[in-house]
């Protein structure tokens, strides 16, 4: 399985760490509607500077708001858990 961060620093090592993992891939989905993960940052009041966000709100907002998430990805539908790690 794949696992897919919104952080992209190599040498990002925090205490805790939000990302998704791939349960399964899916071809002609049909979406009501796609959001933008700054979208969902911004729905959810996860920003708390430029460009940074809580990462433990996001999820908590993600885990209450949504049954099922897709990433979209090269048009492909990748259906994905969330994950809230902590060290």
């Amino acid at each position: 399985f794949q696992y897919y961060s919104l952080i992209q620093e190599k040498n990002h090592h925090p205490e805790d760490w939000f990302y998704f993992s791939e349960e399964k891939i899916a071809l002609n989905l049909k979406p009501r509607k796609i959001f933008s993960i700054t979208e969902i940052l911004k729905k959810a009041n996860a920003f708390y500077q430029i460009n940074k966000y809580n990462e433990f709100e996001f999820y908590q907002y993600l885990e209450k708001k949504y049954a099922k998430i897709f990433l979209v990805i090269e048009n492909k539908f990748i259906q994905v858990d969330i994950n809230y790690f902590i060290e």
